[in-house]
């Protein structure tokens, strides 16, 4: 009988140890299952996102309005977002992961996801995501898409310099995980996270850049272990 006690007493120990060590993720809805969301159709698309829940609200919007993007960095004719789901459910994804994709006539701005997320000075992360990335390199070009980090400076009340790193195309459209090891400064506070691509540009007047899209799923921000 006195085994079995130290045995659960053992399994306790190892248990609260496992929790101790595991790292919550500071990214809100980083898996896009969180299915508080409605969505709007327009020309050919459908299942657009009128806005992500946990990511960036588009700055000066107050009430969410139907039928347009409504998270930063999404406009319906530069850089677009549809909700993708997977049935079966994927073990390594789940059901939904989100497609960014480019408009196919017009607009060449940066557009994408963005998150802000408050994290502790001189601290070490880790952020991770999967990505798959369309392969057709017709029109423009094959599609390059990329992730930016920034940081907010608590002294100065400002935003830092933008770090954008591209993220290169293996062409064969099957998921890979990106990941960046950084660390926050002296007084940052916040770090504000992208994961996006440039838009269209016309190429002789033809529908070129119609199927280049990037799908993400699994976007993390993790205090790095000790």
């Amino acid at each position: 009988m006195m085994i079995k006690h130290y045995f659960i007493l053992f399994f306790i120990l190892i248990s609260n140890s496992s929790l101790f060590y595991a790292q919550d993720n500071l990214v809100i809805n980083g898996d896009f299952e969180d299915s508080g969301f409605d969505v709007f159709s327009y020309e050919s698309k459908t299942n657009c996102v009128i806005f992500l829940p946990g990511w960036n609200k588009q700055e000066g919007i107050e009430d969410i309005t139907d039928g347009v993007y409504n998270n930063e960095g999404l406009y319906r004719y530069n850089i677009r977002a549809t909700m993708q789901y997977e049935n079966p459910a994927s073990a390594a994804r789940g059901h939904q992961y989100l497609r960014i994709q480019k408009y196919e006539w017009n607009g060449n701005q940066d557009g994408g996801i963005y998150q802000t997320i408050d994290v502790e000075p001189l601290t070490s992360y880790v952020f991770t995501f999967q990505v798959r990335i369309s392969k057709v390199t017709t029109g423009s070009g094959i599609l390059t898409p990329f992730y930016q980090i920034q940081y907010y400076d608590s002294k100065s009340e400002t935003w830092g310099v933008t770090s954008k790193t591209n993220i290169t195309n293996p062409k064969d459209e099957s998921w890979f995980t990106v990941t960046r090891n950084i660390t926050s400064g002296s007084y940052s506070s916040k770090i504000r996270i992208m994961i996006g691509a440039t838009g269209s540009q016309l190429s002789s007047g033809t529908v070129a850049d119609k199927d280049k899209w990037l799908d993400v799923d699994n976007v993390k921000l993790t205090k790095k272990s000790e």
